[in-house]
């Protein structure tokens, strides 16, 4: 037997249950009678056959047919869960609608802002961030985004070929009006080449 008859075995003792089931009955029918026949007795045949009830339950475990029963069995047990306690039904259900809208949420801010590219760009692939590292004066050094503007002149002219390059620099301390209780707000200084 090749593996595709023995997938198209497996389909069809999934899709037609009830033909299969009549299929193996014929068989063990037809070998008993067999069996009878040929010793002249029936009872002893029978008893000589076994139970047919196992046979048939071992046969049908080496189909895909334990899968469909597991299934059948779990969505019964559930539905009958369902019917008897619908409070704690609607319960579970409102968790996990709360659940999943919360992840659903979170997933869409965190796509915005980190997965997605700007809009308005349009090559980001092209886009880049450049770090500069600066040496401590008690040795060592660390990367930094925060330069003048003459490094960003040098930068940029060093780059060529076409390419733009920006500067920015968000602020936070900005106060919105004058006085002491002037709200801060959050301010972004940019080149002209930023937009």
């Amino acid at each position: 037997m090749s593996w595709l008859d023995g997938l198209r075995h497996r389909l069809r003792s999934v899709l037609d249950a009830r033909g299969y089931q009549r299929e193996l009955d014929e068989e063990m029918r037809f070998h008993l009678e067999l069996d009878a026949m040929q010793q002249g007795d029936t009872d002893a045949a029978r008893r000589r056959f076994g139970n047919r009830t196992w046979y048939a339950e071992e046969v049908r475990q080496t189909t895909w047919l334990r899968h469909v029963d597991a299934v059948r069995q779990d969505l019964g047990s559930a539905w009958r869960g369902i019917v008897r306690a619908p409070g704690v039904t609607l319960v579970v259900v409102a968790t996990l609608a709360l659940g999943i809208g919360a992840n659903a949420a979170l997933f869409s801010l965190l796509d915005a802002l980190y997965l997605r590219a700007p809009s308005g760009i349009e090559a980001p692939s092209s886009l880049r961030r450049v770090w500069i590292e600066l040496r401590a004066p008690e040795g060592g050094s660390f990367l930094a985004s925060a330069i003048n503007y003459g490094r960003y002149r040098a930068i940029a002219e060093a780059a060529g070929g076409g390419a733009s390059a920006a500067v920015f620099r968000t602020d936070y301390a900005l106060q919105l009006g004058s006085g002491r209780g002037a709200p801060r707000i959050r301010g972004v200084y940019a080149s002209a080449s930023y937009f």
